[in-house]
């Protein structure tokens, strides 16, 4: 579960944003494929794994992992709010974790993204206590930097999300003149940012980006405030703009949003969230998007999807009723099925969330204690 510091967010999105970039706007023509998921024993699902948190600390949790098994998160500590870490796979079911800390003055942070080389995204609080996205990257003598990324000119607060490869960071920022809007940031020389808006669907006041895959393509939601949203992606179009996609929604749901993305697909949630399901798109040969309903595990209703590896494997929840949740991968089966597999919570409870996973199996989240403290965990997934 998200601590405290990360601002607002609309239903089955991000933080809401907004932008003003000149791009070409089309709608995905969208088919729906219906998938009432199996529950299958593959695969086979390690103990649940505590990764702990800072010393002293009584509450973490895990957003992503890269396919070197790193996994980012945050955890509390005595008198600190939240900081942002990093767990290092150090041997057989062992985890060291780092204290990324936090901007120059501020107190707060979480990471929310790690790509290969160990950059990691996220959001923290400035001196002046406004929420930015941050970078933390590698700053000699085994420490790390955090970069404040900043805003939209004339904007107060900033997320950032994803990180890919390149070092691209896609999240959301506030402006001088509407709501949040989705952004990418590019590094430049010295080690700063530059930003770019990406534009919200016609007619849309806001936008937010979660999810950034290999060839820059950007995924994310857009809508109204106080209105529904959809899922869209924003792809590369040269000199600097960009395209937006709507993706669409499951028939007879208004809102939608995407949560993770690779080369050949989308994975996200059509709600809204007291009844949404997660959901996957696959483009077809004419360049639209159909959506695939993932379902739930048996006897639940509700499920969200929070990320997708490179192989193609989806993690979320399911649950009965909203306030639960039940961590679950979705495994693609070669027919354009998904199996379902419950991955299980701390003995002694029965609440656990699946927020991110890599391609080699490994599934980060965290999970709640006999005694009711929530801990970030990694489930290692074979076969």
């Amino acid at each position: 579960m998200r601590p405290a510091l990360t601002p607002a967010t609309p239903c089955l999105g991000r933080l809401r944003s907004r932008a003003s970039l000149v791009v070409v706007a089309s709608t995905a023509v969208v088919g729906l494929v219906a998938n009432p998921p199996r529950a299958v024993a593959a695969p086979t699902v390690a103990t649940v794994i505590d990764l702990g948190t800072l010393p002293g600390g009584t509450a973490s949790s895990a957003f992503a992992a890269n396919d070197s098994g790193q996994v980012v998160g945050y955890s509390d500590a005595p008198n600190q709010a939240p900081h942002a870490v990093l767990w290092t796979h150090t041997g057989f079911r062992s985890f060291a974790i780092t204290d990324l800390g936090t901007l120059p003055g501020g107190s707060t942070s979480s990471a929310d993204a790690v790509n290969r080389h160990g950059v990691v995204a996220g959001i923290a609080d400035t001196a002046e206590g406004r929420l930015h996205g941050a970078v933390w990257k590698a700053a000699g003598s085994g420490g790390r930097r955090a970069t404040d990324l900043g805003t939209l000119p004339g904007g107060t607060e900033s997320a950032a999300y994803a990180v890919n490869d390149a070092g691209l960071v896609a999240g959301s920022s506030s402006s001088s003149t509407r709501d949040y809007q989705a952004v990418l940031w590019r590094p430049s020389a010295g080690g700063s940012y530059s930003v770019t808006e990406l534009a919200a669907l016609p007619g849309d006041t806001v936008s937010g980006a979660s999810a950034i895959g290999p060839d820059g393509v950007v995924a994310g939601y857009s809508g109204k405030v106080g209105g529904s949203y959809h899922a869209v992606i924003w792809r590369p179009e040269g000199a600097g703009s960009y395209g937006v996609t709507d993706l669409g929604t499951l028939p007879g749901k208004a809102s939608s949003s995407a949560a993770g993305i690779t080369p050949d697909r989308v994975a996200g949630s059509s709600g809204p969230f007291e009844n949404g399901h997660a959901v996957v798109w696959l483009p077809d040969a004419a360049g639209s998007y159909r959506i695939t309903d993932l379902g739930a595990l048996p006897g639940d209703r509700i499920s969200t999807a929070t990320g997708i590896s490179a192989n193609g494997h989806v993690a979320g929840n399911s649950a009965a009723v909203p306030a639960e949740r039940h961590a679950v991968v979705w495994t693609p089966t070669g027919s354009g099925s998904f199996d379902i597999t419950g991955l299980g919570p701390f003995p002694g409870d029965d609440f656990s969330e699946a927020l991110g996973l890599n391609a080699g199996g490994l599934v980060a989240g965290d999970s709640r204690r006999s005694e009711g403290s929530e801990h970030a965990v990694v489930w290692i997934l074979t076969g």
